[in-house]
């Protein structure tokens, strides 16, 4: 085991109650819920607008700590001494318009999260945020995640005693299984290679889903400063996300020379594709489609649409 990693965990959960954040667990351990104080200045980017890919960054975090919670999430502390570890493979993200109106407000931030499905080595889970005590949730996520055997990194089945406690709690009206299907990468696309770095990864030095969507978000960020894409002008990031889709192939560490390549939708205007690689291997893959509406900000500019 890298010595960086060894006891890296145990520092980082006792790490946690200095944050005076409260984790509140369902006496089932089948949802959670926790208030944020609110964005931070970071946390806006130039355009006045929130970084969505800093809350996601944060709502992952706030997972994590939920499973390592005093009474935890999900009784995951019962699965990590077990020998089980668990890998996020897919993700589906939504963020409502009205979270981009410069009426709402961004603080407190309450996040709650609960089961919604149960696969044979999988289970996911429905993180919702709302702001300002709106009654609505303004961004939804569902984290599809697989059980590993933490020795050796096979795929592990759902233990049956955690199956048949669970089963009885999951919110089957939200618990639909999704499935992510990578749209086929054409000839043309926008690359840059880059080098993970340590602040990018997880206690086991693997790079953090979140990470891949800021690569994303970068890489379509220069390719449409520099005019690559037909649709989307260099007015990229006037553009608001609406919908984020990402799967984790395989996995890469701290120092890998990865990839990124991005491409527009031949058919959606408002659609990008991205997947980085290493070596030509694939390591994740997303979609990122856009609002329509914009606000706070003149309109963006669609290339096809400017006649």
């Amino acid at each position: 085991m890298n010595t960086m990693f060894k006891g890296g965990l145990q520092r980082l959960i006792r790490a946690y109650p200095s944050l005076n954040l409260r984790i509140e667990v369902s006496k089932q351990q089948h949802e959670a819920n926790v208030v944020l104080p609110g964005l931070r200045f970071e946390d806006i980017i130039f355009t006045g607008q929130p970084d969505i890919w800093r809350l996601y960054d944060m709502m992952g975090r706030v997972e994590f700590a939920s499973f390592f919670n005093e009474y935890p999430f999900l009784n995951y502390t019962t699965l990590y001494s077990l020998g089980l570890g668990s890998v996020t493979k897919a993700v589906n993200l939504e963020v409502r318009s009205h979270f981009y109106e410069l009426t709402t407000p961004k603080s407190p931030l309450d996040m709650s999260m609960k089961l919604i499905h149960i696969g044979e080595n999988s289970f996911t889970i429905l993180t919702e945020l709302r702001c300002g005590g709106r009654q609505r949730p303004s961004i939804k996520v569902k984290s599809l995640y697989v059980l590993f055997n933490r020795k050796d990194g096979s795929k592990q089945a759902v233990p049956d005693w955690w199956r048949e406690h669970f089963s009885k709690h999951v919110s089957h009206s939200d618990g639909r299984p999704f499935f992510i299907t990578p749209f086929e990468k054409p000839n043309q696309t926008y690359s840059h290679v880059f080098t993970v770095p340590l602040v990018d990864t997880d206690v086991r030095l693997r790079t953090r889903c979140a990470s891949y969507v800021r690569y994303f978000l970068d890489n379509a960020s220069v390719a449409s400063y520099k005019d690559f894409y037909s649709n989307i002008s260099t007015s990229f990031h006037e553009f608001h996300i609406k919908k984020l889709c990402m799967l984790y192939r395989a996995p890469s560490s701290w120092g890998d020379t990865l990839t990124a390549e991005t491409w527009e939708d031949p058919d959606d205007l408002l659609t990008l594709h991205c997947e980085v690689s290493d070596k030509g291997h694939r390591r994740w893959y997303g979609s990122m489609s856009f609002h329509s509406e914009i606000f706070g900000l003149p309109g963006p500019t669609l290339k096809n649409m400017e006649a």
